[in-house]
């Protein structure tokens, strides 16, 4: 609130003076009180009527609930941090001594009323109106029914909680801080469940001029998928969709669906989402369905050239069998990722250099295949294509035979028991008993290095000069 060796003495009214007849008037002198002069008072201490009654000889009557309430100013009370670290913003505490103390007294009559004593209303912080406004919670501002639906809205929409504080501070006319804004919307998009919350996105979003959903339900009634397209997506694919990236992203949430997009590349290089799904299962039905319903709201679909998707081999057999016109490419960022874990393998027992050598050499293998299926398909057009030699994507059948090389070979590898991988790079090939290397790793040799584009591009010329 203030820097240290900084004194404020601000002296504001008392409260107001006379008897009391009971808690509930005291608490309408309170709140009035504390409004007008901008204070906030904190209950430090106070004991029940009925503890009391139970150990004194003088009962109070038990319409009062309390003896006694202890009010302390609000930046008169230390509280320890609950976080961890230290805090650069400011802090409420600065030793302001204010207080007053509300107890029950019996009069000269019998009766029994209210009095304040023991008072101090000088404070040692301003008690301005933006003060206040920071001693607001979500139950306190000044919100009615129509302010907390509009916030949920944007929300919802989702707008930042620095725009919707500015919003508040427009429409009530005090000073919202933004943490308030925060634990505003914490508390309002709280109350209800993920569920509500998916419905009224589902349906606001149907509401949109040419924006389509799709809810797919099982026997039970178990959502299986749900299917999203909106019209500024549907202009996206109509642009830039000759050529789609399927991608699925799994682990985004606890109940075990997987958010799927379909993805066009802009004229900036940059992937944009034309088509989005979530689904709990990713059999050839679902995304069969998933699909088709793609193509239904979307014309244009047999103008797709190319799918590039990852080593989910479902999606590669839907594909071919609904856009059979379109390229199926396999990403070869995820064929790599697969092939190195295939190669770490236990059955395998390779090392790392080992490892390294079959990877070069598969690959390379790889690329010479789709390089000369690329020439054979596009002989027409080989001046203006450039072979680079760096494909970023590959021919699924092609990667789907060496998986099942793989396969063929973990199944022929005998088991070495008492053999980890760390033992079999740590010692040396000369230390492993003949009997313990595998056909595998028998057939491994030092190779030389593949041939080069140019070398490829000068023996097809050569091949084609002796052809003529």
């Amino acid at each position: 609130m203030r820097a240290h060796g900084d004194e404020i003495v601000n002296v504001v009214p008392p409260f107001p003076s006379g008897s009391i007849a009971n808690w509930k008037e005291f608490a309408t002198l309170f709140k009035t009180y504390t409004e007008q002069n901008n204070i906030k008072f904190r209950v430090r201490s106070s004991e029940a009527t009925e503890r009391h009654n139970s150990t004194h000889d003088d009962p109070i009557p038990t319409d009062f609930l309390w003896t006694h309430k202890i009010f302390r100013c609000t930046h008169g009370v230390l509280q320890s941090s609950r976080s961890k670290g230290r805090r650069n913003r400011k802090t409420r505490y600065c030793e302001c001594n204010a207080r007053f103390t509300a107890v029950v007294n019996p009069t000269d009559d019998g009766e029994f009323i209210i009095k304040i004593i023991n008072e101090n209303h000088t404070h040692s912080h301003p008690t301005t109106a933006s003060q206040a406004s920071s001693y607001l919670t979500t139950k306190t501002l000044p919100l009615d029914e129509q302010d907390r639906e509009d916030v949920k809205t944007l929300a919802d929409a989702p707008v930042s909680s620095k725009h919707i504080t500015n919003f508040l501070n427009e429409r009530i006319g005090c000073k919202v801080t933004p943490q308030q804004t925060r634990n505003l919307i914490r508390n309002t998009m709280g109350n209800d469940s993920a569920e509500e919350r998916l419905k009224t996105m589902l349906h606001a979003l149907r509401q949109v001029d040419d924006s389509d959903v799709l809810v797919l339900q099982d026997q039970l009634g178990l959502t299986t998928a749900i299917v999203m397209q909106t019209k500024v997506q549907k202009i996206m694919f109509d642009h830039w969709g000759e050529t789609l990236a399927m991608d699925f992203t799994h682990g985004t949430n606890n109940l075990g669906y997987h958010l799927g997009s379909l993805v066009v590349t802009t004229a900036t290089g940059r992937g944009f989402p034309v088509f989005d799904f979530v689904c709990l299962y990713e059999q050839a039905l679902t995304v069969s369905t998933i699909l088709n319903y793609f193509k239904e709201k979307n014309p244009g679909w047999r103008r797709i050239e190319s799918v590039v998707i990852d080593k989910d081999y479902v999606e590669w057999s839907v594909l071919k069998e609904l856009f059979p016109r379109a390229k199926t490419l396999l990403c070869q960022f995820h064929a790599i990722s697969y092939w190195k874990k295939v190669m770490r393998r236990p059955i395998f027992r390779l090392k790392v250099s080992q490892s390294h050598l079959v990877y070069g050499t598969t690959f390379t293998m790889m690329r010479c295949v789709n390089a000369k299926r690329g020439e054979t398909e596009n002989d027409v057009d080989s001046d203006d294509e450039s072979e680079e030699g760096d494909f970023s994507s590959l021919d699924p059948s092609d990667a789907m035979e060496t998986v099942k090389l793989m396969d063929e070979l973990e199944n022929y590898v005998p088991a070495l028991d008492g053999h980890t991988d760390d033992d079999n790079e740590s010692e040396s090939e000369e230390n492993v008993p003949p009997t313990q290397i595998s056909a595998l790793q028998g057939d491994i040799r030092p190779s030389p290095p593949p041939p080069s584009n140019a070398d490829l591009d000068k023996n097809g010329s050569d091949a084609d000069a002796n052809k003529k």
